[in-house]
């Protein structure tokens, strides 16, 4: 139910205006950027608003992971694509928001030390998984595609170089025995 005056909406939509705020500083200048205050000034809104809807900053940082991780999942087809397929939209994701890219890793790196951010972290890593698993009967090289994937994207985050799909495909292929 909706209510008359619009409440619902234009608090979804602030909500949705942090949580780029948050991408934005995350990519720009770190996870240690993000405070309640770096985020209210970045959005534009009052301070109490960033509260309002994230009480802790954990729920903040978990919040904009699982949007991430969503907009991921949401990008990527039912299990068994083709694994051609999966490295061209990689490799697309980094030139179509290189920013995007940069702050969901952050994001996905810092769940390590923020048990909040884990279940979101989770879900990027059963998708990788279940796209792997999908070309190979064996979990130990499903599991070896994920790491193929992570490590190939954070090497092009730290030192700067073009995403290579046709390296991507050929890793792939190498772990998975295809």
């Amino acid at each position: 139910m909706s209510t008359p005056d619009g409440r619902r909406a234009r608090g979804e939509g602030t909500r949705g205006e942090l949580l780029d705020a948050v991408r934005r500083l995350v990519a720009r200048d770190g996870v240690d950027a993000v405070t309640h205050r770096t985020v209210a000034a970045e959005a534009g809104v009052a301070k109490t608003s960033v509260a309002y809807h994230f009480a802790t900053l954990d729920g903040l940082l978990a919040a904009a992971l699982a949007r991430q991780t969503d907009e991921l999942l949401a990008a990527v087809p039912a299990v068994g694509a083709d694994l051609h397929w999966l490295s061209g939209r990689l490799v697309e994701a980094f030139a179509a928001d290189p920013d995007a890219v940069r702050a969901g890793y952050a994001l996905y790196l810092l769940a390590g030390h923020r048990p909040a951010l884990r279940a979101s972290a989770r879900g990027w890593v059963s998708l990788l998984t279940d796209l792997a698993a999908a070309h190979t009967t064996d979990p130990d090289r499903a599991r070896a595609a994920v790491a193929v994937v992570d490590g190939w994207a954070v090497q092009c985050l730290v030192t700067g170089a073009e995403p290579d799909r046709d390296g991507l495909d050929r890793s792939l292929a190498v772990v998975l025995g295809t």
